[in-house]
């Protein structure tokens, strides 16, 4: 039997069903492919003639949030369990860059086709002025095909006390999800110290704010961290996994502190200052997303799919 259509890196699939394709209904330039093995942990499809016309449909459900379908991971085992790696297009689908009139301003978290989660140090301050969210790039001055660009038309300000998240809305178009950009799924952690084992990146940008780099990270809930002057209960507290004696990257305001969980990657934290580049490994700070956090955002999501429909 061949297979006509496939359905990857998605929540789901709501209908599988096996049909007799008519000569006329096919699409002109869409061919026929067939898995080669189907007990296969690396699944691969072949291009095959389909003189029966027997094919498999499939009608998927959205994308899966937290996946990342493009990453590879290196050939070299100390690059991947390394400090800091450049990011590869797609290695990141989730990551926006917001640009002030054209300026790299701050960075941010697509979390819906239609809304990105930051911090609201972004715009205090600020007088009118045009931002717009960049999605699909690793370097901010990418001209690359799946780069896209939309307008920020709004924000909404989290109601938990303490905290500086925001919510921003894009433009009524939303958001093309593909394999390089797609959703980061929300936080699942009820309690901070549920993140000291997991892998954690956060992201930053280097030199001249290029290339987007990412840098490995533990979450830390020493004393260390308690006697900063901006840490807070609801605070994240992370460090590098290891000091190092070289600049590594410049994060800006807004970026996400993102974690495995379960094979999906989930935004935990969101940077609440802007970190210049320096030497060894200074804590890093991170808004927490709490549970309450996540119930506002998915109320507010609710909420404005409803008054739009």
């Amino acid at each position: 039997m061949e297979y006509g259509r496939k359905c990857m890196n998605v929540e789901g699939v709501q209908l599988v069903e096996v049909v007799t394709e008519d000569v006329y209904d096919h699409v002109p330039g869409l061919g026929y492919v067939q898995i080669t093995d189907v007990y296969s942990t690396n699944i691969t499809f072949e291009p095959v003639n389909c003189s029966r016309r027997t094919v498999v449909y499939m009608v998927c459900s959205e994308l899966a949030c937290g996946v990342r379908p493009l990453y590879l991971i290196p050939h070299n085992p100390t690059v991947e369990g390394g400090v800091v790696r450049t990011a590869g297009s797609g290695d990141w689908p989730w990551s926006a860059a917001l640009l002030k009139d054209g300026v790299h301003a701050c960075d941010a978290t697509l979390i819906h086709p239609s809304w990105l989660l930051t911090t609201s140090l972004c715009f205090q301050g600020q007088g009118r002025a045009l931002w717009v969210a960049r999605l699909g790039g690793v370097r901010i001055s990418s001209e690359a095909p799946w780069v896209q660009e939309r307008l920020i038309v709004g924000m909404v300000k989290s109601p938990v006390e303490g905290s500086q998240i925001v919510l921003i809305k894009l433009a009524d178009s939303e958001v093309e999800l593909s394999d390089y950009v797609r959703p980061a799924c929300l936080g699942s952690h009820t309690a901070i110290t549920q993140l000291n084992n997991r892998t954690c990146r956060s992201l930053g940008w280097g030199a001249r704010r290029d290339p987007l780099v990412e840098l490995s990270i533990t979450v830390n809930a020493g004393q260390v961290c308690q006697r900063l002057d901006d840490f807070k209960d609801n605070t994240i507290c992370a460090q590098q996994t290891a000091p190092t004696d070289r600049c590594l990257l410049e994060e800006m305001s807004g970026g996400g502190l993102v974690c495995e969980w379960a094979g999906r990657w989930e935004v935990v934290g969101v940077a609440t200052s802007h970190t210049g580049c320096y030497h060894g490994s200074r804590p890093r700070l991170y808004d927490d997303i709490t549970q309450g956090t996540v119930r506002w955002i998915k109320k507010t999501i609710a909420a404005f799919q409803r008054g739009s429909s």
